[in-house]
């Protein structure tokens, strides 16, 4: 449970660091 709870934690972190660096690229930020 503790495992399968870490797994989702990093997927969400992950995803949301996708995200923030998408709109980032489509506002034409440069990083």
């Amino acid at each position: 449970m503790t495992l399968l709870c870490e797994g989702h934690r990093i997927v969400f972190g992950v995803r949301k660091l996708a995200f923030a660096f998408f709109s980032s690229r489509l506002a034409g930020v440069p990083c």
